[in-house]
């Protein structure tokens, strides 16, 4: 496992990858939170599933976004992380995504 960082167009892009086989696990931390609250996740799927785990921009080893009114939204935020998966490779996933609370 490695903790690399992606340049996107809204900044540089924290993650964990496992490098395992199959479609890959990718999981998104909730607001204030970092890729590390999976770990316990991360852990249990090594050698089974390759794992992606992200800090979103502004949170964990991440940047702060490049441009704060293009990223800071939830549309932002997928945005960067597809960009950061497209350039991993990566078009095919499973998403697992952390949410503190119901709007």
């Amino acid at each position: 496992m490695f903790n690399p960082v992606i340049n996107t167009s809204h900044g540089s892009i924290s993650y964990i990858d496992t490098q395992g086989g199959g479609v890959p696990i990718v999981m998104v931390h909730a607001n204030s939170l970092c890729k590390e609250s999976f770990r316990p996740q991360i852990q249990a799927l090594a050698g089974i599933r390759r794992v992606i785990a992200f800090d979103l921009p502004g949170h964990g080893a991440s940047s702060n976004a490049a441009d704060p009114m293009r990223t800071y939204s939830i549309s932002g935020y997928a945005n960067a992380l597809l960009e950061a998966l497209n350039i991993l490779g990566i078009g095919r996933f499973v998403g697992f995504v952390h949410k503190l609370f119901e709007p």
